[in-house]
């Protein structure tokens, strides 16, 4: 905030009226609310978190059964920027899995990791274009069939992608930054890391829940509620609404 101040007072100036002269004010993470708050306590009251919700035409259907472990673990890293999205960190997993005699794949899309990254286990996907039937149709197919979205991203300002994984029900592994824990909640959808741990701390914990099929398949099912329950457009607009009659803005009855 201080170096962004003395670099855009005037951008900060606006913001700060705008918060002032708001009746309500939401923000799609806890992140952001905090840092409102934070440069102007008197707002607090009026502020708000709703997620965004995942960017799906429709809702998929729910999981099929996926059993666990697999003999061949499939992790699934999305993402168009290799280092900022943590790619060395997910590679970094998959060869720790592979050295501690697990049969695993790091599935990459997105971007293209730098040629150094060789390892023979690592699919190099590129980007798929949403827009494209085939291209969508095979990242749905990675979405439905991998057993973990691995995603060390260095930064994250929230991370639509995190609620596409809940969508399909995929367990997330990713850094505690940003948005994201907002949108997956440690310990019952995912695991969140320190931005200071390496592959070998995901590879721990893939272990611990290849050991506990149990807690993977709770999280999978914890998930696709999340998704179901909070993080579709409906679930936003159905809450901003709530909390604008909370305001006196709007009647809901009408």
């Amino acid at each position: 905030q201080l170096n962004r101040a003395a670099q855009f007072p005037g951008d900060l100036a606006l913001e700060q009226q705008a918060l002032e002269r708001a009746s309500l004010v939401i923000y799609s993470s806890h992140w952001a609310a905090e840092a409102a708050v934070r440069s102007n306590p008197a707002v607090a009251h009026k502020v708000k978190v709703v997620p965004f919700g995942a960017n799906l035409d429709e809702a998929p259907p729910p999981p099929v059964d996926h059993a666990f472990p697999p003999e061949r673990l499939k992790l699934l890293m999305l993402g168009v920027k290799w280092e900022e999205k943590g790619g060395p960190i997910a590679y970094q997993a998959l060869q720790e899995l592979k050295g501690r005699g697990y049969s695993a794949e790091l599935v990459v899309c997105g971007c293209t990791p730098p040629p150094e990254f060789n390892d023979p286990d690592l699919v190099r996907e590129g980007f798929l274009n949403k827009n494209v039937p085939a291209h969508m149709a095979k990242l749905v197919q990675h979405l439905r069939t991998a057993d973990f979205l691995v995603l060390p991203t260095r930064f994250e300002a929230y991370g639509i992608v995190f609620c596409e994984a809940a969508a399909y029900g995929l367990p997330v592994l990713a850094s505690k930054t940003g948005g994201i824990p907002t949108i997956v909640q440690d310990g019952l959808t995912g695991h969140l890391f320190d931005l200071y741990e390496d592959g070998a701390a995901y590879a721990d914990r893939i272990v611990q829940l290849v050991k506990d099929p149990g807690q993977w398949q709770a999280m999978r099912r914890n998930a696709r509620a999340r998704y179901e329950g909070t993080l579709t457009w409906e679930a936003f607009v159905d809450k901003l609404l709530d909390h604008a009659q909370d305001a006196g803005l709007i009647s809901r009855s009408r």
